[in-house]
């Protein structure tokens, strides 16, 4: 399942990226970045990305099926079943703590959407990096801390500064 969860992905992505360079111009006039630049840019490393790890995940097929040369009996084939099992059974260990950790990721971006008005865009995006990581990486607190300020500062100087795009302002201005 999730070889085709990812090429779907991937064709996603293409879709984008097609999108994006149809309707975007990457550069205007005087040659400088235009509105299309980012998402392209974000497109092309998501089709990137996404094709590696199409690749990673139909490579183990592959080689099984290239490897099977001549009929196999059932209890071969019960065999690679089962050893292809016991490879991902660690990622499908169908125990419901995947469910879990997506409520709560779920609840912490609405929270972040809550928060946004109220705090501004840099506060709130350093209070969500904080619980995010203080709940999925416990008990190392001095890189969570570092972490939490160094991505939401390093996103306001590329969005607020560099871009020049406008942010959520709270109550505090920023």
């Amino acid at each position: 399942m999730r070889k085709w969860f990812s090429a779907a992905l991937l064709v996603a992505a293409l879709a984008y990226l097609g999108y994006g360079l149809a309707t975007l111009d990457i550069f205007n006039r005087a040659g400088r970045a235009g509105p299309g630049y980012f998402p392209v840019l974000i497109g092309v490393l998501l089709v990137l990305t996404l094709a590696i790890n199409v690749f990673k995940e139909f490579r183990p097929y592959r080689a099984r099926a290239a490897s099977q040369t001549g009929p196999m009996s059932d209890a071969q084939a019960m065999s690679n079943a089962v050893g292809a099992d016991a490879t991902h059974k660690d990622m499908d260990s169908g125990d419901g703590s995947y469910n879990r950790d997506v409520l709560v990721l779920f609840a912490m971006l609405f929270g972040f959407i809550a928060l946004l008005p109220t705090l501004g865009g840099l506060l709130a995006m350093i209070v969500f990096m904080l619980v995010f990581l203080f709940v999925f990486n416990p008990g190392k607190w001095v890189v969570n801390l570092v972490y939490s300020a160094a991505l939401p500062l390093g996103l306001y100087w590329l969005f607020k500064i560099m871009l020049n795009a406008s942010l959520p302002r709270g109550l505090f201005g920023f």
